[in-house]
């Protein structure tokens, strides 16, 4: 035995906006914070190219110089680098309300256009 409902596009279109109202959150939730990009894993870089040379540029805040590892294999450029977790000591009667900077492991690898030396 079947049993019929009755179709209500008014729940549907209400059904439908919910999920886009949830897709939404989610990523402005992304698109907050140091970077969307580094709070995914996801290294933003700029690159520049003229006659002699590539120029690439990122922000790794909290990070030595000493600590990013850029390696060139087969035209492929990979940064990666890792900023480390900061921990704030709590004070009684404080609580945290807000926590967007970013820490854990970003890395990024790009194919350049052109054979390029790596020296």
């Amino acid at each position: 035995m079947s049993t019929l409902i009755r179709w209500n596009p008014i729940r549907e279109i209400s059904a439908m906006e919910r999920m886009l109202d949830a897709m939404m959150d989610n990523r402005s939730r992304l698109l907050r914070g140091a970077s969307s990009d580094t709070a995914t894993g996801h290294l933003a870089l700029d690159i520049v190219e003229n006659e002699a040379a590539y120029t690439v540029t990122t922000a790794l805040p909290g990070v030595n110089a000493d600590d990013i590892k850029v390696n060139l294999h087969e035209d492929v450029l990979t940064i990666s680098a890792e900023i480390p977790q900061r921990t704030t000591e709590q004070k009684d009667g404080e609580r945290v309300l807000l926590r967007e900077r970013t820490w854990g492991k970003f890395s990024r690898s790009v194919r350049l256009p052109n054979a390029v030396n790596g020296e």
